[in-house]
């Protein structure tokens, strides 16, 4: 048996015997506040929801040239939805799903695949304590390939992070990321989150770091970077995997359409890009402007 799928099976079982005792113990309300779950001390980055919860996006971004020759071009689309969520004695559960398509509209000469995707199902637990630390644990089950080979592109990527609240508008993180079979097999991530008042937060860590700024009760503002993000997908040919790379530094508006939903518009620059091959090399990309459009929602 493979190492990394070893690996990924013995989380499962961890994860599943885990929940299991949780779901038992769960206290289910209609709503995120629980009946009978003891107070554990307000935590900026688990207890705050700046994001959505449910949304999607679209996003659209120049042509660039591969290695100052041909040129390649990218259409990006986001879906993603949680539809699950337990407050128990212990924690917190989640469940959620997320899809990210890629559609290739300019192959730079690569004899790139149509379309490529990353589509999952996300189960969280966060384990929480009196002293304000929790120990958040992910399994990312789901299909990394292109469209063409998806059932060759089953991964189950998990993550575990240390995250510790310092008081109301202060916590920090620090974790590992698991995603058997690539070439970057862990990655880190690191962070605090710092909210001097209600209107105002900053995430400051690595890979992302940004500010949200809200304006009026209708109006958010947001900037940020998103470090050197990078997706593999399975292909069906002697190239085995796709590899695809960039740095993403964006500004971007919310308005908000009543108390659940908001439009957002995003733009900014795809900087430091690779695409390449696992047995093919890498290739640099030309950075280009982007604009992506979304809607979101919690409830």
């Amino acid at each position: 048996m493979n190492r990394n799928h070893a690996y990924g099976r013995l989380w499962v079982m961890i994860m599943v015997g885990a929940l299991s005792v949780q779901v038992a113990r769960a206290d289910v309300g209609p709503s995120r506040a629980g009946f009978g779950r003891p107070v554990f001390p307000y935590c900026q980055i688990v207890d705050r929801y700046p994001d959505p919860l449910h949304g999607a996006n679209l996003t659209g971004a120049l042509s660039g040239s591969v290695d100052d020759a041909e040129r390649i071009g990218l259409i990006e689309t986001s879906v993603w939805t949680e539809f699950g969520y337990f407050r128990t004695r212990r924690g917190d559960l989640a469940v959620s799903s997320e899809a990210h398509i890629w559609l290739s509209t300019r192959s730079g000469g690569l004899d790139l695949p149509d379309t490529w995707l990353h589509a999952w199902l996300r189960l969280r637990w966060d384990i929480r304590s009196y002293n304000g630390f929790t120990l958040r644990l992910e399994i990312d089950p789901g299909f990394y390939a292109a469209a063409e080979t998806l059932s060759d592109g089953f991964n189950l990527p998990f993550a575990a992070y240390g995250i510790q609240s310092f008081g109301d508008r202060f916590s920090g993180f620090f974790g590992l990321k698991v995603r058997p079979g690539e070439r970057r097999l862990i990655e880190p991530a690191t962070g605090l989150r710092l909210s001097p008042t209600d209107a105002l937060v900053f995430d400051i860590g690595y890979p992302d770091m940004r500010m949200l700024l809200r304006i009026t009760s209708t109006v958010t503002m947001l900037a940020g970077t998103q470090w050197n993000r990078l997706y593999e997908f399975a292909i069906d040919d002697t190239r085995e995997r796709l590899r695809y790379r960039e740095t993403r530094l964006y500004g971007a508006v919310r308005v908000a359409m009543d108390r659940v939903w908001h439009w957002e518009i995003r733009g900014g620059v795809l900087a430091g890009r690779e695409i390449g091959f696992k047995r093919g090399g890498d290739r640099q990309v030309e950075g280009v402007p982007f604009l992506t459009i979304g809607l979101g929602g919690t409830f």
